[in-house]
Formats: structure tokens, C-alpha cells, sequence
């Protein structure tokens, strides 16, 4: 039987299944008209859950985003960012 490596599991959300790539993708979506503020909320509880690789995660995940050529992704990345910045603790700004 498979089983998820140490890395896999560190990026789950132990609530939802989800793994920050999909959570910070479903906040990012172009097509939202709005902040999706539940689920940049559950990306950021997924990075304080993780004291170890939750913010390098997310930090490489957020920078991809950020660069992105569609202007509403990018904005979107970025208000991710902020909400990361502002709730994540001190882990998130080292």
C-alpha cells in the first residue's frame, strides 16, 4: 500500500485534504469576481499548521503565482501574500 512521503504530508490541510498548491490555485482563480477569503483563510491555517516547511512552501508557491501573466491572478496572489503576512506569525516573514 502507498503512502504519502513526509513532504506530501506536510503539505496537506488536515482538514480538508487539500494541499496548498490547490487551495492557493482555487484563491487565485482568474475567474473569481471576489476574494475567495475561505479558502485564503484555509491556505494560511495549511502554513501555521506546518511550523517547519509551511511558509517556504507557500512562499515558493505564492512567487509563481505572482509572476503570472494574467493580471488577476497576479492581484490575487498578492492578496494571498498579505493575508499570509498578517496572520501567519513569524515563521511566514523569516
Amino acid at each position: 500500500m502507498a503512502s504519502f512521503s513526509d513532504m506530501d504530508r506536510n503539505k496537506m490541510s488536515p482538514t480538508s485534504g487539500h494541499s496548498l498548491e490547490a487551495l492557493l490555485f482555487k484563491a487565485t482563480n482568474p475567474a473569481n469576481k471576489l476574494e475567495d477569503v475561505n479558502t485564503i483563510k484555509l491556505f494560511c491555517d495549511t502554513v501555521r499548521l506546518d511550523p517547519v516547511d509551511g511558509a517556504a512552501t507557500a512562499c515558493r508557491l505564492l512567487a509563481h503565482k505572482i509572476q503570472s501573466p494574467q493580471d488577476r491572478e497576479a492581484l490575487q496572489a498578492l492578496a494571498v501574500l498579505e493575508a499570509c503576512v498578517k496572520s501567519c506569525g513569524e515563521s511566514f516573514h523569516v
